[in-house]
């Protein structure tokens, strides 16, 4: 059996992530986001590094935690 991924640029990943970070009632591990947008998980970790120090950078009224 292999992993599933979807067919679209690494740039959608992002938005993606963010979507399911904002509907989400729990924290979420790099592992649980990776399945539910159907990345790999260092993608994922790559993203979610890079969206907080955007967050950070850009003064957001939140912030993303290990």
């Amino acid at each position: 059996m292999t992993e599933e991924t979807l067919e679209t640029p690494a740039v959608e990943l992002r938005p993606a992530l963010e979507a399911v970070l904002m509907v989400a009632d729990e924290p979420l591990d790099a592992m649980v986001l990776a399945s539910a947008v159907r990345h790999p998980v260092e993608d994922v970790q790559a993203a979610l590094t890079g969206l907080a120090t955007d967050y950070a950078e850009q003064g957001r009224g939140f912030e993303l935690r290990n």
